[in-house]
């Protein structure tokens, strides 16, 4: 406790010492971002939405929600084909690879609908450039999975390739770039990062993470709040594929035999640094090895719970096992344990509750950390 209000004190110390620093630098590089992103030209988008399916000819319904003939219909707007076609017929002077770009094609979640869009700093050309992407795209389609559907060959003239205009070729109201809120925050964060540098590491560490908190806040709460940004932050739990969970599996078994491999060197350097030479461990090996470990498993985990609330679910199961046993082997084996427990305790309580799996899953896994560290040691 004395050790913590005595870096407190430190921390505040500096900030009164240097606080015209502390204010002045960042200032100065929001105010140069804000400078910059006003004198840059505005960038309109052009968007459409498409319905897509199939109608067997001559009888039948048109049939929506077929996700690899959806999936196989963007693959077909995305290729080179429409970028090539498009310039040529524009006259663009524009490589394809810039123009492949700007083009932007997202299936709505469950749907069928394509959305299409497309940036440029002429709100005409983006418009002309939609309207030609809607008039030769069913043409490309009809003629490509005339002969083929789905990876599959069908016989010739039994469907019809169904597209819907969902949504008509239309310019935004508002310029989508340059996005100047984002910038100005950004710009915030570097001056942090200078201010930081001044302050020497805990200090550093304390501004920067105090200050760029508060600075994610400022972006998640913004108009211009990037797409997916509560996807990257929160992951969606539910929404994982069949490809992630075998990624997973690979990850995680990866990183099992690794820490096999490395166990001695780890728990070494871990618990006792100072002896790590005279025992022929490379402690800073070790630590690159424990960043590559953290790295694998939040490539592994970050889909399903995104980036903050994968920080609860690797160190709330370790705190509980630390306070639990007193032996590594046993605390590794029953921090996944408990990380497997309050995984199925979280997707319960989602379910029972109606209320976000991610959520459920990291307050599951801080509670039954808080069980373990009332209950002490074995």
């Amino acid at each position: 406790m004395q050790s913590s209000d005595s870096a407190l004190r430190q921390y505040l110390r500096t900030i009164r010492r240097q606080a015209w620093l502390v204010v002045l630098v960042p200032v100065l590089v929001v105010t140069a971002m804000y400078v910059v992103s006003k004198t840059q030209d505005s960038v309109y988008r052009a968007a459409t939405s498409m319905l897509v399916g199939t109608q067997p000819r001559g009888e039948g319904s048109p049939e929506f929600g077929d996700f690899s003939f959806t999936r196989n219909m963007t693959k077909l707007l995305e290729g080179d084909y429409i970028a090539r076609s498009v310039i040529k017929n524009l006259r663009l002077d524009i490589k394809q690879e810039t123009f492949e770009e700007r083009l932007k094609v997202a299936v709505l979640p469950e749907t069928s609908i394509l959305d299409v869009s497309y940036d440029s700093t002429d709100p005409r050309l983006a418009l002309n450039v939609i309207r030609e992407i809607r008039r030769i795209y069913p043409q490309y389609v009809d003629d490509v999975l005339g002969r083929r559907v789905a990876g599959r060959p069908r016989e010739a003239g039994s469907f019809e390739v169904v597209i819907t205009n969902v949504d008509p070729p239309h310019v935004l109201a508002e310029p989508v770039g340059p996005k100047t809120g984002s910038n100005i925050i950004f710009g915030a964060a570097a001056g942090i990062a200078l201010v930081a540098r001044r302050g020497g590491g805990d200090v550093g560490v304390a501004v920067v993470v105090s200050g760029l908190f508060g600075l994610g806040g400022m972006l998640a709460l913004s108009p211009e709040t990037p797409p997916r940004l509560g996807e990257l932050l929160f992951g969606d739990l539910l929404g994982v594929t069949t490809g992630n969970l075998i990624a997973a599996a690979a990850l995680a078994t990866a990183v099992l035999v690794a820490l096999a491999v490395a166990y001695r060197s780890l728990a070494v350097t871990a618990f006792d640094r100072g002896s790590a030479h005279a025992l022929q461990v490379n402690a800073t090996k070790a630590d690159l090895g424990l960043l590559i470990l953290l790295a694998i498993t939040t490539v592994a985990a970050v889909q399903g719970l995104g980036n903050l609330l994968l920080i609860a679910l690797i160190l709330a199961p370790a705190t509980a096992a630390l306070a639990l046993t007193n032996r590594l082997p046993q605390a590794l084996t029953l921090a996944a344990g408990l990380a497997v427990l309050a995984g199925a305790a979280g997707l319960l309580v989602s379910y029972r509750l109606e209320i976000a799996a991610g959520a459920s899953v990291a307050l599951c896994a801080v509670a039954l950390s808080g069980l373990a560290l009332v209950r002490g040691p074995a």
